[in-house]
């Protein structure tokens, strides 16, 4: 770990709870960073009927962890795990992991466009309370691909509908491999492009306090995937699938 986010996590707490988001730069090493980047290469060489091509900008898979092991030292990174714990408590739940690849596109946003996770009705919007991860693999800069987040929309905010979102209230976070940024589901977010944009690999796992609602958004949760990851990551609860 080479985080440069400080043990008593009072400042960054208050951030996050603020803006909705928070950025932890350092969160992987150089080393950590290309053993997942093999590992997702290895997948795709060895897995490719596994990854969904949504159109010509994202392709993604979302039960990679049922294939490998490799990705599991993330899911338990301290630079991310320790702000969990210090901002929910100690029962952080484990719900969902998923790998990203963002391919060059002329489409100027992801075909979500702005939305709030897990649920889309804006009259339960106040239902969502998880928290995600997103780490950057690949450099993040001004003309790259980018996770982009209207700041306060989890709190302050709430009441501001997706579809109402004005250029210009958003923010682009960029900024080197390695970088993690946890925020809330509710606070309203996308995924934007730009034109010349390299390839930009993501990966997202998503957690929570054991009785929120499960993130899990149709996708796939196998047993045997389930109970694998539950058996080799020791810090989450892992939600039944029965």
């Amino acid at each position: 770990m080479n985080s440069s986010i400080p043990q008593n996590y009072s400042a960054q707490i208050e951030e996050f709870q603020r803006q909705g988001f928070l950025v932890i730069p350092n969160a992987l090493t150089s080393a950590e960073i290309a053993r997942l980047n093999r590992a997702i290469d290895d997948d795709l060489r060895r897995n490719e009927r596994d990854w969904v091509q949504f159109n010509d900008a994202l392709t993604q898979t979302p039960d990679i962890l049922s294939r490998t092991s490799e990705f599991d030292f993330a899911i338990e990174n301290p630079a991310v795990l320790n702000f969990l714990r210090k901002l929910i408590g100690e029962n952080v739940t484990f719900e969902e992991f998923l790998v990203m690849i963002r391919q060059p596109t002329e489409r100027p946003q992801d075909f979500k466009g702005w939305h709030r996770d897990l649920i889309r009705d804006y009259n339960r919007r106040m239902e969502i309370e998880y928290l995600s991860v997103i780490y950057y693999l690949t450099e993040v800069g001004s003309s790259d691909h980018c996770f982009s987040i209207v700041p306060e929309t989890h709190a302050r905010l709430v009441d501001l509908r997706p579809e109402k979102i004005t250029p210009g209230s958003e923010v682009d976070v960029i900024g080197p491999a390695g970088t993690a940024i946890v925020f809330h589901g509710r606070a309203i977010h996308s995924g934007k492009h730009k034109p010349q944009s390299g390839t930009g690999v993501l990966f997202m796992s998503h957690s929570g306090r054991p009785e929120s609602p499960a993130p899990r958004n149709g996708h796939p949760f196998r047993d045997g995937f389930m109970n694998a990851v539950s058996r080799r990551c020791r810090h989450f609860c892992i939600p039944s699938t029965t």
